[in-house]
């Protein structure tokens, strides 16, 4: 679930996303 928020809230942000994929693969 907080990976999606991410990737909602970094709708206006690309680098935000690229976070959030590095953060999802952190946590797995």
């Amino acid at each position: 679930y907080m990976v999606r928020t991410k990737v909602s809230s970094s709708d206006e942000g690309g680098v935000a996303a690229g976070f959030a994929v590095l953060d999802s693969v952190y946590l797995t």
